[in-house]
């Protein structure tokens, strides 16, 4: 009989269903194990959710309460828990599976590294309220991947495995940008799968170039800011060598350049970014136009103190360079001192400019209605 495969969920949630040999013989478990992989295949999620809680209970009775397919069941369970938005209760599965493959795979395991990246992925989708509830675990979830994961991987023996699990935890550790003291050892983490995947991958594959994107966040938190600017440049100069100048990372890194010079004061170095997105960005005329860098207006102190909410509508003109001219409060709701307070956080923001037969232009007529709200905790 072939050994089950749970389903995983991508970064992307879409799911991938590994291929499962059909058993020998029916039976109750095989019938509805079929009927969730059809569910599966078609996207019914709610379905497959009942299917795969059933096929799990039916699961222990046909292999045993500790046999590895029913581990795969309840892995199963927890990731249609997660693909019905249930992520409470995935987790709860999640630490069911974690215990089992503790003791199955042992502590510095592929396969338990795999589950962290999974737990970490759900508890990121947490609303706020329970989020905090599972604040201590979401940490030692993520100190483990930053930490314990990549002295496993570099000893695992399997590159290609090595580098998606690799890949997968950096995605992951995305969320750690809110505990500063992780910020060396992330560096470090992405050092090490930069390595790893430099090795063995083109210098053009798209999981290296994301995860040195994705660490020239962290190098800027870790104040090693020439880095981080530098391994952007970088990866914006090879996608020109490649004649993709428009690639999604391409622009991606532009736009966090354009914010690195921004949070450094150098504007005129933002310009050129916020120029070239312009240039490789269609203008949609159908909607006012997003901000490439923004800053969140201070909140009257006066006004937080008081609990008061509100709005202010703010018009203003694009020039070409992506500078915010001729800033005007049009309206506000709540109190005057919002409309003051949008005005001067939107002065400050960076568009990338239209662009008319070739050529950067100015465009009047921009709004944005700045909405301003009291920050409240449930306990």
């Amino acid at each position: 009989m072939s050994q089950i495969r749970p389903t995983l969920l991508t970064s992307c949630s879409a799911l991938i269903l590994y291929s499962v040999s059909l058993f020998a013989y029916a039976d109750a478990f095989s019938d509805v194990y079929s009927e969730f992989q059809s569910a599966l295949a078609a996207n019914q999620h709610k379905k497959a959710l009942k299917l795969a809680e059933k096929s799990y209970h039916l699961g222990v009775e046909k292999f045993g309460e500790n046999s590895v397919n029913t581990e795969a069941l309840i892995f199963n369970y927890g990731n249609m828990l997660v693909a019905n938005y249930q992520y409470k209760d995935a987790i709860s599965v999640f630490m069911e599976v974690e215990r089992r493959y503790e003791k199955r795979y042992g502590k510095y395991s592929a396969e338990l590294f795999e589950l962290y990246i999974t737990i970490v992925d759900a508890m990121d989708s947490l609303d706020e309220k329970t989020e905090r509830l599972f604040r201590k675990q979401h940490v030692d979830y993520l100190r483990k991947i930053i930490l314990k994961m990549p002295g496993a991987l570099d000893d695992l023996g399997d590159p290609e495995a090595a580098i998606a699990l690799y890949y997968q935890g950096a995605l992951a550790i995305k969320s750690a940008a809110y505990l500063p003291s992780f910020n060396s050892s992330i560096v470090k983490y992405m050092d090490r799968a930069i390595a790893m995947m430099s090795k063995h991958l083109n210098i053009q594959d798209e999981r290296l170039i994301m995860v040195q994107f994705l660490q020239a966040d962290f190098l800027k938190i870790a104040g090693d800011e020439d880095k981080a600017i530098a391994q952007l440049e970088n990866i914006v100069q090879s996608f020109e060598h490649l004649g993709e100048a428009n690639h999604r990372l391409a622009l991606l890194s532009r736009g966090r350049l354009v914010a690195f010079f921004e949070d450094a004061g150098e504007s005129e170095k933002a310009t050129e970014h916020c120029v070239a997105i312009g240039k490789m960005t269609p203008w949609n005329e159908n909607q006012y136009a997003q901000p490439i860098y923004r800053i969140e207006a201070d909140y009257p102190n006066n006004y937080e103190s008081l609990q008061k909410e509100g709005s202010a509508l703010i018009s203003y003109e694009i020039d070409d360079k992506g500078f915010v001219r001729n800033a005007e409060i049009k309206a506000t709701q709540g109190g005057s001192l919002f409309g003051e307070a949008a005005k001067k956080a939107i002065e400050k923001w960076r568009f990338a400019p239209k662009f008319v037969e070739g050529k950067a232009v100015s465009v009047k007529g921009q709004q944005t209605n700045y909405r301003f709200f009291v920050r409240r905790f449930n306990l």
